[in-house]
């Protein structure tokens, strides 16, 4: 049977790890130096004036562990680990959240990029979408424009979850797209 330690190559020091992070009462030894490429969030938690800066141990208050092994995962290069980046999975959408949280950029367009978008994953991708990988929109506007009613559109624009700019963007993007979709092909 598989202990902790072979499936979580963060559960104990390896590879110069110079930063436990405690997620849920448990450590995950991380690189400082990963974490600050990879996030500006980590960065200023490291190096700004922030009391994490100092701190060989930083707890991170309501992120789940088993969310944030895989995310540490998909973080590290591919190279440095004997198992096969997934990006796939019921549990993409929480990494991507995550993945927000923590300002990876980066890391947010390759999820997206790798994200099977469905009528119930595209008003959330959409907002990601919007604020960080403007070039994959129009392959979420098909979603939108075959399975997304324009109340559920609506509810999504005007919801809190964006902001003005990000929300008059994607109005008229998704207006332009419809009007593209319901265009009679001979007029093109």
């Amino acid at each position: 049977m598989a202990t902790e330690d072979d499936t979580n190559v963060f559960a104990k020091p390896w590879k110069h790890s110079d930063l436990v992070l405690i997620v849920d009462g448990k450590e995950l030894h991380v690189h400082k130096s990963i974490l600050e490429m990879q996030s500006p969030v980590f960065d200023m938690m490291l190096n700004g004036d922030f009391k994490e800066g100092s701190n060989d141990n930083i707890p991170l208050e309501g992120d789940n562990f088993e969310l944030m092994v895989q995310f540490l995962k998909l973080l590290y290069p591919s190279s440095m680990f004997r198992e096969v980046r997934s990006l796939k999975g019921e549990n993409l959408l929480s990494i991507l959240m995550l993945a927000d949280k923590y300002q990876c950029v980066n890391f947010i367009r390759e999820c997206i990029d790798e994200a099977k978008i469905t009528q119930d994953t595209v008003l959330y991708l959409l907002y990601h979408v919007g604020i960080y990988h403007k070039s994959a929109l129009n392959k979420l506007f098909d979603v939108v424009n075959n399975n997304i009613s324009t109340e559920e559109l609506e509810a999504f624009i005007y919801s809190n979850q964006t902001d003005d700019k990000t929300k008059n963007s994607l109005i008229v993007q998704m207006l332009l797209c419809k009007c593209r979709f319901l265009e009679p092909a001979s007029i093109l």
